[in-house]
């Protein structure tokens, strides 16, 4: 019974066997802009807002790179701390 069930052979529940397509069916409309490769205004337009905005990352990417290294120098060094003078040096240096 499963042997009958699985055969592709044997014709279907009706006694007909399956339907073949006549010819294939035509592409979609789609299918010709993908193929052609045309391109809408709306898309160019997109197209070109992103290379703006990858433009302007790329600029901040380097502002802030250089901003980070400027903040990164080394502090000018802090002068040297006054020596103590004791009384008797007060005394006779002034």
């Amino acid at each position: 019974m499963l042997r009958r069930l699985l055969s592709p052979d044997e014709p279907t529940a009706a006694g007909a066997p399956p339907a073949a397509p006549d010819e294939p069916a035509s592409p979609p409309p789609a299918a010709h802009t993908v193929l052609t490769g045309e391109r809408s205004e709306r898309e160019l337009q997109l197209e070109a807002d992103k290379r703006k905005a990858e433009q302007r990352t790329a600029e901040l990417e380097d502002e802030n790179f250089r901003l980070k290294k400027a903040q990164t120098q080394p502090p000018p060094p802090p002068p040297e701390p006054r020596k103590k003078k004791g009384i008797l040096d007060e005394f006779f240096n002034s």
